[in-house]
């Protein structure tokens, strides 16, 4: 279950943006994909497995910061995320949101090795054991999207619409139409 809210305020050139989620029973899950057949099948379902990579009894995402629409540009002003083995607390800039989606966020995150192994206990096996704590900083630098297609044939064909938002939203929507998400 997800609880939360997205608040959006025009300031001027930019508009304001506040946003969080509290979600009871996260998991993020990634597909499987198929083992190959050993011999010529006929396929009868495309339904395909999912692995859960990463769970978490209760997760809470805040977001606070703004959007001008002129530069294509998102301000971080602060953006959160706590679970029970990970926080991570990060600032920054993302530019070319419409296009590449350009990260350029730094921040610190919190972790306790103990509760990290234990989630990661069905992908790594009981004979990992692993103890720590301790705050961490991090910068995160690049885009999140791939390059547009710069030919003479992918020029005529029109481009699908790609922008952070709208593909994380399409994410989410698939994720959730498909049972991706859990709760």
């Amino acid at each position: 279950m997800a609880v939360g809210y997205i608040r959006v305020q025009p300031a001027g050139a930019a508009s304001q943006v506040q946003a969080a989620a509290d979600i009871e029973n996260f998991a993020y899950e990634t597909p499987v994909p198929p083992a190959a057949p050993r011999a010529p099948t006929i396929p009868v379902s495309q339904a395909s497995a999912w692995a859960t990579l990463w769970r978490e009894p209760r997760l809470n995402l805040t977001f606070n910061g703004s959007y001008d629409a002129n530069q294509d540009a998102l301000e971080v002003q602060q953006m959160t995320a706590a679970g029970g083995a990970v926080q991570a607390i990060a600032r920054g800039q993302i530019t070319d949101a419409t296009t590449v989606c350009r990260v350029n966020l730094t921040g610190e995150y919190d972790y306790d090795l103990t509760k990290l192994v234990a989630l990661l206990r069905p992908r790594i096996g009981d004979d990992v054991t692993m103890t720590g704590r301790g705050p961490r900083p991090f910068t995160l630098q690049g885009p999140v999207l791939p390059p547009a297609v710069n030919s003479a044939s992918a020029a005529s064909a029109p481009l699908p619409q790609r922008d952070c938002l709208n593909t994380f939203d399409q994410s989410i929507e698939s994720a959730l139409t498909i049972g991706a998400i859990a709760s």
